[in-house]
């Protein structure tokens, strides 16, 4: 992650891009409860998600334009949501989060 502030920032310090990541990540990181589910994508990668993130993952992928309900249930629309963000970026199309895409939600949208 600190390799995108980086890229974002090219004037950006080890020390301000770690902040930066770190803040901008910080809506996925547990608070209340150290619940968790497992996320298999049909590509064969697994994926453990915090149970409490789920809503704020959706939130972002509105703000990308999924177009999906917010509902805080990890099901069908929220993983094709994913999947349609990682072909339009060029990465590989699964349907679970990792920390790039997380971190790409949390940029600006124009």
């Amino acid at each position: 992650m600190v390799s995108l502030v980086c890229t974002e920032n090219e004037e950006a310090t080890f020390e301000t891009a770690v902040r930066t990541a770190t803040r901008r990540l910080q809506p996925y990181w547990v608070r209340t409860s150290p619940s968790y589910m497992t996320l298999n994508d049909p590509q064969g990668r697994t994926v453990l998600l915090y149970t409490e993130s789920v809503l704020p993952l959706q939130e972002a992928l509105n703000r990308y334009g999924a177009d999906i309900a917010a509902d805080g249930v990890y099901g069908n629309q929220t993983g094709n949501a994913i999947r349609r963000v990682n072909e339009a970026r060029g990465a590989r199309a699964w349907m679970t989060p990792d920390g790039e895409l997380l971190y790409r939600l949390t940029r600006p949208t124009n």
